[in-house]
């Protein structure tokens, strides 16, 4: 299945944005179009949790429905769950720039194999003339960035979406990630997540679009459910925020405690406050 070429279409639906900037790269390797979603288009906050929600979608490969429900964020993944939200949504590709480091998810990660051990576990390959990746960002990307991405993926075309993690549509985005998550750490403790056959998540919306506020809907009031073929009822705690020692403190003063340095913070903080498993 083509997960480049549909989710580039989602982000083309952007042209239909009036607020929306808008620039095409004529480039040896192709054509790359950048969509800005928060950087330098001035977007309402619901143009910007509009536009998130878009680039929520695409950055599963189109795997997942993502949708703003009264003051919740919801997902639901009918299945392929590993390759939507390892495969595609984590944030696994940080291009540096001269500005600094630009995190992207997004089914291009498959064609440029970004982190090559996770499309080894998943078991997925592709090849396409498109690309489609969701870049966030403080600053747009140039002609030598987009050119460095056509290359890597092999693309003649790169369909890209841009946004601050301070953004309407950052916040979104971070959000929508909320099954990502609790998958991420399923992986990381061990277990097969080939195994997960569909999920679906919620998680309350912050009144601030801060980095430290996402992060707090995230750990303290949000919801897993998984449907899964095999599982050991060990887990079903240790894939919380729960299991993490500084769990019950606000992001910020985690942040703090950590220096500023996200590497130092615990791990095991990154994850659902709740996760709740059906064997099938």
């Amino acid at each position: 299945m083509k997960f480049n070429q549909k989710s580039c279409e989602i982000l083309k639906t952007f042209d239909n944005g009036k607020n929306i900037l808008k620039t095409i790269l004529e480039l040896p390797e192709g054509t790359a179009t950048v969509y800005d979603i928060g950087v330098r288009s001035r977007l309402t906050d619901k143009e910007g949790m509009q536009s998130g929600v878009i680039a929520a979608k695409a950055s599963t490969g189109s795997l997942a429905d993502v949708r703003i429900v009264g003051d919740k964020v919801e997902v639901s993944i009918p299945g392929q769950v590993a390759l939507a939200t390892l495969g595609c949504q984590m944030a696994g590709w940080a291009i540096k720039t001269d500005s600094g480091c630009m995190m992207a998810s997004g089914p291009g990660r498959i064609l440029a194999r970004k982190p090559k051990t996770t499309f080894e576990k998943i078991g997925y390959d592709e090849q396409s003339s498109q690309a489609a990746l969701i870049l966030e960002a403080g600053t747009l990307p140039d002609a030598q960035t987009c050119q460095y991405i056509l290359e890597k993926t092999k693309a003649n075309e790169a369909v890209l979406a841009v946004f601050p993690g301070d953004s309407a549509a950052g916040l979104v985005n971070v959000l929508a990630r909320v099954v990502e998550l609790a998958v991420y750490r399923l992986d990381y403790l061990g277990y097969d997540v080939n195994n997960i056959l569909s999920a679906e998540g919620s998680v309350k919306i912050p009144k601030e679009k801060g980095m430290c506020e996402a992060n707090d809907a995230v750990i303290y009031n949000s919801k897993v459910k998984l449907e899964v073929k095999e599982w050991d009822e060990r887990l079903t705690q240790k894939c919380t925020s729960k299991a993490a020692a500084c769990h019950g403190k606000k992001f910020k003063e985690i942040y703090q405690q950590a220096g500023c340095d996200f590497y130092k913070i615990d791990n095991a903080i990154y994850a659902p406050a709740e996760v709740e498993v059906k064997v099938r």
